[in-house]
């Protein structure tokens, strides 16, 4: 399989630096999704891997725009160093209208169960730190105006929900009513909205005070997004204890700036959002989440 010329031409100008292309191998990935993106690796005259490049599927030609366009929003929304790592595309453009973007390759996390286990201990500071500062740095309160779309919708929605079971929806209920008696105010973060271990990778050069990791695959972000479903994503990603997870939900509703017991009311406005458009996510697989998380923060207290 070739590149096709307009992304190939991308490529060789990206590839001088490196001695020209050295050889161009795509990935055997599992079609899992309807919107499977095509990956390549580019390798440099010594085999060294030096770029991956994207393809968007013929069916969804835009998907590989839109998630780097939303990657950019959340780096400039961040900024600084901490900005650094979002990943955001080398160049990017449209080939047969198809959209593409190439990055430079990063190294996947190590095999192994004890390399694994290992990789979960090594980042779980750094990147619990970088969570905490992305809830600082991006932390807004909704107009008036957004509650209704944007907290009441997903909340009634989760509710009605009859698969996430009692347990959630009577939360739901909860959180519904402390809402519209004015018991708590909403607020905005900067939401990945599928951060686990495995949308992070090693970054193998960084300058002083940038993180040490590149988080990848920003398609379902916003940057006007709900607290907490991040957070509880990673913690149970990297098995984080729930003595942990409790410090962070309590340092999480500082930066908030509201009361711990608030963060739940969060979780359940993101999760209701979710319910709104599960796009490829099976029912069955978005309501186990849900049950799973909202336990968490029960034990969590």
């Amino acid at each position: 399989m070739k590149l096709p010329e307009e992304i190939e031409s991308a490529v060789e100008s990206l590839m001088e630096p490196h001695g020209g292309i050295g050889g161009v191998e795509f990935l055997a990935l599992p079609r899992l999704v309807p919107d499977h993106v095509e990956k390549a690796v580019v390798f440099t005259p010594e085999a060294r891997p030096a770029l991956l490049v994207m393809i968007a599927p013929a069916a969804y030609p835009d998907c590989v725009r839109d998630a780097f366009g939303r990657a950019e929003a959340a780096r400039l929304a961040l900024g600084g160093t901490i900005g650094e790592a979002v990943q955001v595309a080398l160049c990017k453009g449209f080939a047969a209208s198809q959209s593409f973007a190439v990055v430079p390759y990063l190294r996947p996390r190590g095999s192994g169960r004890l390399r694994q286990r290992w990789e979960r201990l090594r980042l779980r500071g750094p990147v619990l730190a970088w969570l905490r500062e992305a809830t600082r740095r991006t932390v807004s309160v909704p107009p008036e105006g957004a509650l209704a779309d944007g907290f009441v919708e997903p909340l009634r929605a989760l509710c009605a929900h009859a698969a996430v079971g009692e347990q959630v929806r009577s939360a739901a209920r909860a959180s519904l009513g402390a809402l519209e008696a004015g018991r708590w105010q909403p607020r905005w973060v900067l939401a990945h909205n599928d951060l686990w271990i495995g949308n992070l990778l090693r970054r193998p050069s960084v300058r002083d005070g940038a993180p040490a990791f590149a988080v990848i695959d920003w398609g379902g972000s916003r940057v006007r997004g709900y607290p907490m479903y991040d957070l509880l994503t990673m913690a149970t990603s990297i098995r984080l204890p729930t003595a942990s997870l409790r410090r962070e939900l309590r340092q999480h509703s500082a930066l908030l700036g509201c009361e711990p017991a608030h963060a739940k009311d969060h979780l359940l406005a993101a999760l209701g959002a979710l319910a709104l458009d599960l796009g490829e996510w099976p029912v069955e697989r978005f309501a186990a989440t849900a049950r799973q998380f909202v336990s968490l923060m029960d034990e969590a207290g």
